[in-house]
């Protein structure tokens, strides 16, 4: 039988676990409202986004997603709101902007015209700084570190220095070609290692 302190005990430890999943589920969702606006991007946070373009109305917290949310209907919302906001226009999905330019004059303005204004890409920590130790062309924001690789690409990449890569990529076609004759079951890895050897030969000098 138990006794009347066992009961007292259960219902003090029943009653602290009701008040523990109280607590939580008032502070989840104030947590996450927390998390969303200081990763949402504000006025008081940047004074820029006072001048953002027009743009069509979102919902809290998702934005433009219902309007974008399917692939096929997107060109003709942009179509729509085109029409209605004009060249440039703004939209909003969770805490990030897009600015949308719809006509080539608009796209010339800003990205040919004042390109060292709008020519950068978004911020992606992991995958520049944390995969490619910061040294990855297609993840660098603009600057004078991406103009420096830029230089170094088109110094390799060129016309004339692409010359010097045929002997290499012949040879190595002409394998792929036997590859394909011995084993064409094998095709998707014949081609990785074509396009594999081609980088190894032409960066180190030893093919795969």
């Amino acid at each position: 039988m138990i006794s009347q302190s066992s009961l007292v005990q259960l219902r003090n430890l029943v009653a602290s676990w009701y008040r523990l999943a109280l607590l939580s589920l008032l502070l989840f969702p104030l947590g996450l409202l927390g998390l969303y606006l200081y990763n949402t991007p504000t006025t008081w946070k940047d004074s820029r986004r006072k001048h953002l373009p027009p743009g069509p109305k979102g919902y809290p917290f998702i934005g433009n997603l219902l309007d974008l949310a399917d692939s096929e209907l997107v060109r003709h919302k942009a179509k729509q709101w085109h029409q209605q906001f004009g060249d440039i226009f703004y939209t909003k999905i969770g805490g990030t902007d897009y600015i949308w330019l719809s006509s080539p004059k608009a796209v010339k303005d800003c990205l040919d015209k004042k390109s060292n204004i709008y020519s950068s890409r978004s911020p992606a920590p992991f995958a520049q700084n944390v995969a490619s130790g910061g040294k990855r062309q297609f993840f660098t924001a603009y600057g004078s570190g991406w103009r420096n690789l830029r230089k170094s690409s088109h110094v390799l990449l060129n016309a004339t220095s692409a010359v010097k890569y045929q002997p290499i990529q012949d040879f190595e076609s002409k394998e792929l070609l036997a590859n394909f004759l011995e084993t064409p079951e094998r095709f998707y890895e014949h081609n990785r290692r074509y396009s594999s050897s081609v980088i190894m030969l032409l960066t180190y000098g030893y093919p795969i």
